[in-house]
């Protein structure tokens, strides 16, 4: 019989319902709750097909910055870092030919 290797991250269990966390869960209740008060807010004032294409781009855009993640940062943290610039470290980080031995040779 064959034996493999499985990896303890693959194998482990989560707490997740749905595959979500708790805090996106929340988001997504939050983004539920508006938008039933934006029904009824405007069930009178706009016509039906254009109140339902309203509380569906506000849930979805709420949805999106809360529960998608991105490098394991939420949508809206990804986007403020890209507006920041780049990612400036303040320590020396060494690349592939930063070793001792490549200094060495370049001062002979």
């Amino acid at each position: 019989m064959i034996k493999v290797k499985v990896t303890k991250n693959i194998i482990r269990k989560t707490k997740n319902t749905l595959g979500l966390s708790m805090k996106q869960i929340i988001i997504a209740l939050i983004a539920v709750f508006l938008g039933i008060i934006l029904y009824v807010s405007l069930r009178n004032t706009v016509s039906l097909s254009a109140l339902m294409w309203i509380i569906f781009i506000e849930m979805a855009s709420i949805i999106m910055f809360g529960v998608v993640n991105i490098q394991g940062q939420s949508l809206m943290q990804y986007i403020i870092k890209i507006f920041k610039g780049v990612d400036i470290r303040p320590y020396d980080s060494k690349g592939v030919f930063s070793n001792d031995v490549f200094s060495e040779k370049n001062k002979k």
